[in-house]
């Protein structure tokens, strides 16, 4: 108990969250649906070497070759100073494979060429969610809280309105009666300053969530010089050549949850208190960034959830949830992690789900804090529990927000 108590303090107090309690997230095989392939290169030079450049083109689809896997604040206008980068993440790129050519070939072909650090499929992750509980918010909805003695831990602190979280998922329904009022506004990208995210054009007016008839905070420009257009609330990161039913593959200000993973997780993390509505978060004072790396069918791929991560590091975001994991490690999203934790970020990530001592990754990674779900009394059957475990929280019949407005259990 006295642990339990410890814990949440640290967390209100911005230097720990726990994982919230939906099941993790899984990579799928390495299939003909991974078109594309990280590499990183061991060196800036090498990557201007023709002959180094012609063993990419044998395997791309296009004349372009390679892209940035990251995209970089200005300097000039950066919110967070951007030091040298240790982590050469200027130097990871995506290849996009041409017809014929699998991930695993190419990652084969190009594994002997020393100007690389590592090459490997750009992998896809899929959601995957626990069993349906009747929704009955009489039935002691929200026995989780009781569990973890959060009324105890709000007598000390209901979190801080300047801790940011930042949640890596199916993006999130930022209109829901518990949320609308949850999220940091990035105030330079709020246009019209109302503090809440209005995602219509900057020349047409509609009405806010105040009822205020207002233009709306989407114009295209890139206010603060982050390398992010309208990132009011966070940003949707899935730019897939497979996307899901209903989705589209760019980029854009609009983290729109079209799966209800994500949404599930902002209501745990800091659904609003004391607004006669709903339930209350576990930190609610706390403000969420959206940052939406898993599309419609909840699939997503290595280097959005990475640039996601880097996102939220270079965007005043100090604690990060990781509700994904699998058995093989990511190298791509090891160097986004330990790029988070040199910016003072701290990385909370799923322990996995399928019942085994693991391993789990990125939540086995030495930076990340591993977090298993627990039930009201005994063990969960499903939870990996390897040794790289850190701790657990409630995870089975979680009382939450859920897409379009409502509430349900979630496991």
């Amino acid at each position: 108990m006295m642990f339990k108590r410890l814990f949440l303090f640290l967390l209100f107090s911005g230097t720990a969250f726990a994982q919230p309690s939906i099941k993790p997230i899984a990579r799928s095989a390495v299939d003909s649906t991974v078109r594309s392939i990280i590499v990183k290169f061991r060196s800036t030079a090498s990557m201007n070497d023709a002959a180094v450049l012609a063993k990419l083109q044998a395997v791309s689809s296009t004349s372009e070759v390679m892209r940035p896997v990251f995209t970089r604040p200005t300097p000039k206008f950066s919110i967070q100073s951007v030091s040298t980068d240790t982590f050469g993440l200027d130097r990871i790129v995506k290849i996009s494979l041409r017809d014929g050519m699998s991930a695993a070939d190419a990652v084969r072909a190009l594994s002997s060429v020393s100007a690389f650090e590592y090459a490997e499929p750009d992998y896809y992750y899929h959601i995957q969610t626990g069993e349906h509980i009747p929704n009955d918010p009489l039935f002691d909805a929200e026995w989780w809280l009781q569990s973890v003695h959060a009324p105890e831990a709000w007598e000390i602190t209901e979190g801080d309105s300047t801790v940011h979280i930042g949640f890596v998922d199916t993006g999130v329904d930022w209109l829901h009666p518990d949320l609308k009022f949850q999220f940091a506004i990035n105030k330079k990208e709020d246009l019209n300053g109302n503090g809440v995210f209005d995602a219509w054009p900057a020349d047409s007016i509609g009405m806010d969530v105040f009822g205020n008839m207002v233009h709306g905070d989407i114009d295209g420009k890139d206010h603060d010089g982050n390398g992010y257009a309208n990132d009011v609330i966070g940003y949707n990161f899935v730019n897939q050549e497979n996307v899901g039913i209903g989705d589209i593959s760019t980029r854009g200000p609009i983290p729109s949850d079209l799966e209800g993973h994500g949404t599930n997780m902002a209501g745990i993390l800091a659904a609003q208190q004391d607004n006669n509505t709903g339930i209350s978060g576990i930190a609610p004072k706390c403000k969420l960034v959206a940052l939406r790396a898993f599309n419609a069918d909840g699939t997503g791929s290595d280097d959005d959830i990475a640039t996601a991560i880097v996102y939220a590091a270079d965007n005043h975001v100090q604690i990060l949830s990781l509700s994904f994991g699998d058995i093989i490690p990511s190298l791509l999203q090891r160097d986004a992690i330990r790029y988070a934790i040199s910016k003072g970020v701290t990385v909370f990530g799923s322990s996995g789900n399928d019942g085994s001592a693991g391993p789990n990754y990125p939540s086995d990674f030495d930076e990340v804090v591993s977090v298993g779900a627990s039930p009201r009394a005994g063990y969960i059957n499903f939870t990996t529990h390897g040794q790289e475990l850190d701790v657990v929280a409630p995870g089975v019949q979680v009382f939450t927000t859920t897409r379009g407005g409502g509430y349900d259990y979630v496991s």
